[in-house]
């Protein structure tokens, strides 16, 4: 009998699939009886868990950052939420304790990539992914002209040259 529903006959006592289970919690009964009149039972709640946990990584995005940190902010929910990491360039994976908030630290400069995973205990797993870039360097600007002297007009070039990155 499952979830308090019409009895289906299991010829032979032969085990079987339930098929076509809904999403959610679920009790199945099992009763057996015997030649002799006696009848036995089992009963056991499960839950079908088919759906991946909702998450949306929303800081780092896909821009520049002048610091050497970045938050690390996302929204992830589930009725089953088991666990959360991040990877970042491909490094080890580090644990998100209570899927909470972090903020990345030590980041070089350069390009990166981050992807954030969250999990289930039934094994469902999204992931969201970004890009980012770090430059903690300043450009540098250079001024060739005016010089520092005296003019004898009312106007001058102003030649300078800037280099960096992310300009």
């Amino acid at each position: 009998v499952l979830d308090g529903g019409s009895a289906v006959m299991l010829p032979g006592c032969a085990n079987t699939t339930i098929t076509s289970l809904s999403e959610g919690a679920h009790n199945i009964s099992v009763y057996a009886n015997n030649s002799a009149g006696s009848t036995g039972s089992a009963s056991v709640g499960f839950t079908v868990d088919t759906l991946e946990p909702s998450l949306n990584l929303l800081s780092p995005t896909n821009s520049t950052y002048s610091t050497t940190s970045a938050p690390l902010d996302y929204t992830v929910s589930d009725q089953n939420l088991d666990s959360c990491w991040y990877v970042l360039d491909s490094a080890s994976p580090v644990v998100l304790p209570g899927c909470a908030n972090s903020t990345l630290s030590s980041l070089s400069n350069g390009q990166h990539n981050i992807t954030v995973y969250a999990n289930d205990s039934a094994g469902n797993t999204q992931q969201d992914s970004e890009y980012f870039t770090v430059d903690t360097s300043a450009p540098l600007v250079s001024i060739n002209s005016p010089q520092n002297t005296l003019y004898p007009a009312d106007s001058t070039d102003l030649n300078y040259t800037v280099s960096g990155t992310n300009l």
